[in-house]
């Protein structure tokens, strides 16, 4: 089963328990196993820069509990493409952007679960791509691209018989 790394700089513990809930759904409904690494400090970060740690997805917020930047990590050695700004300040995900990062989802703390439904639909368009076609069964990999719904916050299968019909 292919394990796919996600770093989650994030110091909210709201915002990374509903993430990580998430996150387990996806597994479920993928069929691969997510590695979370989870950071709420900058000095964390800067250790990360002088590593081998590979990711293949980074959640990148800007401020952190040590009142530094998550934005110390080196953007470059992990890959711009794999990186999602998730600030709350507008001006830090411009940062990000100035920086390279083309994917920027807004942390609204008032609609805290439609940005945790953006950030999971970004992840799930990722992982897609990463995860070669012949590597899952059919059914699953329908279900990966257009199959799932958002109920009572809650990621799930939609049925998919109908959809898998048309398609063959």
């Amino acid at each position: 089963m292919r394990t796919i790394r996600i770093l989650l700089l994030e110091d909210d513990l709201e915002t990374v328990s509903k993430l990580v809930e998430r996150f387990g759904d996806i597994e479920k409904i993928f069929k691969v196993d997510l590695s979370v690494m989870v950071l709420s400090e900058y000095t964390q970060a800067e250790y990360l820069n002088t590593s081998q740690m590979k990711f293949d997805i980074i959640l990148l917020d800007r401020d952190c509990k040590a009142c530094g930047s998550f934005h110390i990590l080196d953007l470059n050695k992990f890959g711009i493409d794999k990186v999602i700004s998730i600030s709350s300040t507008p001006r830090w995900n411009k940062e990000a952007q100035e920086r390279g990062v083309n994917m920027v989802i807004w942390k609204d703390y008032e609609h805290l679960d439609r940005f945790i439904d953006a950030v999971t639909v970004q992840v799930m368009q990722m992982i897609t791509a990463q995860i070669p076609p012949d590597h899952l069964d059919e059914q699953t990999h329908l279900d990966s691209l257009f199959d799932f719904e958002l109920t009572s916050r809650k990621l799930t299968k939609k049925d998919t018989q109908q959809k898998v019909s048309n398609v063959r």
